[in-house]
């Protein structure tokens, strides 16, 4: 019987026999890329449902210099969303790259400043519909799917946009989706008030975090002050505000703990025998679909 090194004699043997670990065997440098196939799936697969593109434009919205409300309309037809921002020069190199080239922009993750944390939302947009997007003077257009043949989405096709004269100067930004019939329900289904009401519990508390007020077919979101969500319970309550977070707790165990991260609604715990909400003061750390914690967040 043949006698085989172990792993870890077999990797100590080729670190003694071999060149010093200093010494690159050829003067080439590699350098890890992303294949076209991440790009793909970053627009077609990263996100669930039209809600998840919403939430992606409403919370650019929010992030926006200077903004105070973002608007949203939502129809079986189309989404709109408006903010009061900045907005973005579309005529720039800059602002054109913040909007066609995903991970483009200002967020980080580390950013307390901002809500956004991948610069990437934009691709879920753009797979949900024929997209514009109006700034200023001037609407970047892109129809991915390329089921509009007409308009303003005639010359454009995956993931290359056009940008087009705007009808009249525009202050803010505001997002258009014209939804494609295959990514949304039926107009008579029950699921559009469901996006509805999961997009209210969404923004919830963001007002109370950011000062931007979220307002979503003509009616607030804002459920106010995160201390006051156990006011009114039957049950056992605990509120406290700490450095890190504001707490409002009860005892209704079956319900789960609702989590915001910096008042951007993540998820619900129900391994912890609590309900009522948990709202931190800044970004928590979070999976890449945005709706959990990662582990080991504190």
């Amino acid at each position: 019987m043949t006698d085989h090194p172990t792993l870890s004699e077999f990797v100590t043997s080729e670190a003694t026999d071999s060149r010093p670990a200093s010494q690159p065997s050829t003067d080439e440098t590699v350098t890890m890329t992303a294949d076209e196939r991440v790009a793909t799936y970053l627009i077609e697969d990263q996100m669930a449902d039209l809600t998840d593109a919403i939430r992606e434009a409403v919370q650019n919205g929010i992030d926006s210099p200077g903004s105070s409300r973002v608007l949203v309309s939502i129809s079986p037809e189309r989404s709109l969303i408006l903010d009061d921002g900045a907005g973005v020069d579309l005529e720039s190199t800059e602002g054109r790259r913040n909007l066609s080239v995903l991970g483009a922009g200002s967020k980080q993750r580390s950013d307390d400043e901002t809500i956004g944390e991948w610069g990437i939302g934009k691709g879920a947009i753009i797979a949900k519909g024929a997209v514009r997007i109006w700034s200023h003077d001037t609407a970047l257009c892109f129809d991915y799917r390329d089921r509009h043949n007409s308009g303003q989405w005639a010359d454009v096709s995956g993931r290359d946009g056009q940008l087009v004269d705007a009808e009249h100067h525009l202050e803010g930004m505001l997002v258009e989706i014209d939804h494609y019939e295959d990514e949304v329900p039926e107009p008579d289904s029950y699921r559009w008030r469901r996006y509805v009401r999961d997009l209210r519990k969404r923004f919830a508390y963001v007002q109370s975090r950011t000062g931007d007020s979220v307002v979503i077919n003509g009616e607030p979101v804002d459920r106010g002050d995160p201390l006051e969500a156990v006011a009114d319970s039957p049950h056992p309550s605990l509120t406290r505000e700490t450095d890190d977070a504001i707490l409002a707790l009860e005892y209704t165990p079956h319900e789960g703990l609702d989590i915001y991260s910096n008042g951007l609604y993540v998820t619900t715990k129900r391994e912890y025998g609590l309900g009522g909400v948990v709202v931190s003061k800044g970004n928590l750390t979070l999976n890449f679909a945005r709706n959990d914690i990662q582990s080991g967040c504190d």
